[in-house]
């Protein structure tokens, strides 16, 4: 065993230790639940860390879009923040925790244990047999790979396609006037016209592969501004608030690995400003959604928030990271209401493509279950990704579900840094939905990134064709 194959497990066995303390705290008495929660919440801080520093010790490159960091990141809003959030700021002794949710502190406390684990064997997954590398060993033949011609060919046609899709949006909305009433909730307005609208999301693709042939010496600056910024209206209108960051980043990734930028530090701060823009506005489209307003009512809305004062805007930030209370809902419920589905679940998104004017009786999506649950409303609540492989297999389904999701993303980080201009842009597009995804449900965030990935995939494969073969082999540092 080499010494960084050591220091991992030292690393391992500390976090491990720190979780076993909490429990022994907690059976003792000297910790309370609450106590507990934020003893676990804290594990999973731990866990970041330790894969950081981990990563380092082996002297790979810093990268805040590298999927571990990623995970880290979504794990920290989503188990950490969250429900420290809850345990110091709600009244649990009256009843008045998480809005409606019936759970109690110790099922917060299982579902962060649980997110714990999966955290740990994403980051086992993500790092076993990683092979070494370096960025610099892209071949610069990958560069020749790139046919801007094909790619010329395919945003014509996907702009096309995209322009289509927004004329129909208008038509049902009806007319423009429509589009301003409903901006925001327009998906309401469209049910049934999904596959009518189903090229909006061609822009995001448009947009990185106008940005690849910029970088390549093909001047776009132009084309590049308009389909960026339809990337962001066109999903705003519906509501669809993860497409108004998600082409933000994938460009900042493709320009930064494509011009290979040496000061990580310079795109984390980047990043950091973006998500000091893009944050309150995220915040805002989500309350003015459930407030059910129109384009008019914007600025009462705005006002509201801003009279209500920060702790308002922070109760409504840390809101949308609920994935740990819809979780904590179903631990709450057990199996007498949420029997094991043994990959039912995944299913949903294989009904998700029939239209229901096909099928009235279609099965609604496991997520509103929860929402009947918890809010009695229906509402789509997502478990994430931790809570939906625990209510299909239990812990099995954890352990296994991630560990095999860190090796995916593993092969896909390193085809990206030592692949074709195509590979990274494919990787560039993924990354945000990738974060939104262990955040959510399969179907939700699972044919969000599928409609973004599956094309994108397509329109690589005809731009480069078949030139490269066999090429690329990892090049060791």
């Amino acid at each position: 065993m080499s010494r960084i194959d050591t220091f991992a497990a030292w690393l391992l066995f500390s976090v491990l230790l720190t979780a076993a303390l909490g429990f022994m705290l907690f059976a003792a008495d000297l910790l309370s639940t609450r106590g507990l929660v934020v003893f676990l919440s804290l594990v999973i801080a731990e866990i970041a860390v330790a894969s950081l520093i981990y990563s380092q010790a082996r002297g790979d490159r810093f990268d805040i879009f590298e999927p571990s960091i990623v995970a880290n990141l979504m794990f920290l809003l989503y188990y950490c923040v969250r429900p420290i959030y809850l345990m110091y700021n709600l009244d649990v002794a009256n009843g008045i925790f998480a809005s409606m949710n019936p759970a109690d502190p110790f099922d917060y406390a299982w579902a962060v244990g649980y997110a714990a684990l999966g955290l740990v064997c994403f980051q086992a997954g993500y790092f076993a047999m990683k092979l070494d590398y370096c960025e610099t060993s892209r071949p610069q033949s990958y560069l020749r790979d790139w046919d801007t011609g094909r790619s010329n060919l395919v945003v014509i046609i996907g702009g096309l396609w995209a322009m289509a899709s927004c004329a129909m949006a208008v038509s049902a909305a009806g007319g423009i006037a429509g589009i301003l009433a409903n901006a925001g909730r327009l998906r309401e307005v469209t049910a049934g016209y999904g596959y009518a609208i189903l090229g909006g999301g061609f822009f995001p693709i448009g947009a990185v592969l106008l940005l690849v042939d910029q970088l390549l010496g093909h001047p776009r600056k132009f084309w590049i501004i308009l389909f960026c910024a339809m990337s962001v209206v066109f999903p705003a209108l519906f509501g669809n608030r993860t497409g108004i960051f998600a082409v933000l980043i994938s460009c900042i990734v493709v320009y930064a690995h494509i011009r290979r930028i040496r000061r990580p530090w310079r795109i984390a701060a980047l990043f950091m400003i973006l998500v000091l823009v893009v944050v309150p506005l995220v915040v805002f489209l989500g309350f003015a959604r459930e407030s059910n307003v129109g384009a008019s009512e914007i600025p009462r809305v705005a006002s509201t928030m801003i009279d209500n004062g920060s702790s308002f805007f922070y109760s409504q930030t840390l809101g949308e990271f609920s994935a740990v209370d819809s979780f904590a809902a179903i631990i709450h419920g057990g199996p007498s209401v949420f029997p094991f589905r043994y990959g039912e679940t995944y299913l949903d998104a294989v009904l998700f493509i029939i239209p229901r004017s096909v099928w009235p009786a279609k099965p609604q999506a496991f997520s509103t279950a929860v929402g009947d649950y918890v809010t009695r409303n229906g509402n789509d609540v997502p478990p994430g990704i931790i809570g939906e492989l625990y209510v299909n297999f239990h812990l099995f389904g954890i352990v296994t579900g991630m560990f095999l999701l860190g090796r995916l993303m593993d092969f896909m980080y390193r085809r990206a840094m030592v692949g074709s201009v195509g590979a990274l842009a494919l990787y560039a597009l993924l990354i945000p939905y990738f974060g939104v995804f262990l955040s959510r449900n399969f179907l939700g965030a699972g044919v969000l990134l599928l409609t973004a990935i599956l094309p994108m995939l397509l329109a690589v494969i005809y731009i480069e064709g078949v030139k490269h073969n066999k090429r690329g082999a990892y090049v060791a540092c």
